[in-house]
């Protein structure tokens, strides 16, 4: 039997760090999996910076850098506070964010393109979310305008600034590839665990992932909870429970493109499950809120 997350009440998503309303465009970084705070404009400062070390991009791989980004950006995300802002999202050529506004629309907007992206890391502390904590500053340039993601550490700042600047310097066609890569080695994974008989069971580590991310749900730490089943799911991506989970747990935070890409490898692993038509439908409805997002 695949273990699943039974939400007592409606998942709703944490509200979000401050910051001002971007009209066109909007932050965001397809995939992703990491909390920010973004504001645009005009940035002139004479704080101590430093830009982006190029030493430390060019260790990563795309998927290293790529993970950096999306988890350093959940830290802001999962925050309580008022800001509409609710996801970030990587497209092949450019970042898109959402604004969940208090009378339930969802609206998307994109910012300027990967390669334009000029990352800085601020060394001293801000307070941020209205005081309660501190937290360390990357801004993101390019020609319009500005945005400013936080992190708790200067070293995580100095981590998601180089993985911005890795991302930033691959090509359109190396970040295409590398997702045909990551969906072929997945659908191997796929085959062989739907010919499996019998099937894998549930080792400590899943049981142990199973229980801290219900237990992190149950306290509304939703972006602790995809973490922890993200890791579970390197070392088993043959978990269906697994990835049925993590995609309603992403939803619940707006991830939109990662929710469906994990029902749908749910429904490659059991096409025959009982919840199939169900899981199916999930990924319909997904689909429809995406697209009136883009239409606002």
């Amino acid at each position: 039997m695949i273990p699943k997350i039974q939400f007592d009440k409606k998942v709703v998503p944490p509200p979000r760090i401050a910051t001002t309303r971007f009209g066109v465009s909007k932050l965001a970084v397809a995939w992703l999996i990491l909390g920010v705070m973004l504001m645009p404009g005009c940035a002139t400062t004479t704080e101590p910076t430093a830009l982006a070390d190029p030493k430390v991009a060019a260790t990563m791989t795309l998927g290293e850098a790529k993970e950096t980004i999306e988890r350093g950006f959940l830290w802001s995300f999962g925050t309580p506070d008022s800001n509409p802002e609710v996801a970030i999202e990587f497209g092949s050529d450019r970042y898109c964010g959402y604004n969940r506004y208090s009378d339930g629309r969802l609206v998307k907007g994109c910012g300027c393109p990967l390669e334009k992206l000029q990352p800085t890391v601020f060394m001293e502390p801000v307070s941020i979310n209205d005081g309660k904590r501190n937290g360390y500053k990357v801004l993101l340039t390019c020609s319009w305008g500005w945005h400013q993601v936080f992190l708790p550490t200067l070293n995580d700042a100095k981590k998601v600034a180089a993985a911005m600047l890795r991302y930033s310097n691959s090509t359109q066609r190396e970040r295409q590839d590398w997702d045909v890569l990551q969906q072929q080695e997945f659908n191997m994974v796929a085959a062989k665990y739907r010919a499996e008989n019998p099937k894998p069971v549930m080792d400590e580590n899943q049981h142990r992932a199973s229980i801290m991310a219900t237990t992190a749900v149950r306290e509304n730490r939703f972006s602790d909870a995809v973490i922890i089943y993200e890791d579970a799911l390197k070392q088993a991506p043959w978990w269906p429970g697994g990835h049925f989970n993590v995609a309603l747990l992403l939803r619940s935070l707006n991830y939109y493109n990662e929710a469906i890409d994990h029902m749908q490898k749910y429904l490659a692993l059991v096409p025959n499950a009982q919840d199939a038509r169900a899981a199916q439908d999930k990924i319909y409805e997904w689909q429809s809120e995406m697209q009136g997002a883009q239409q606002k």
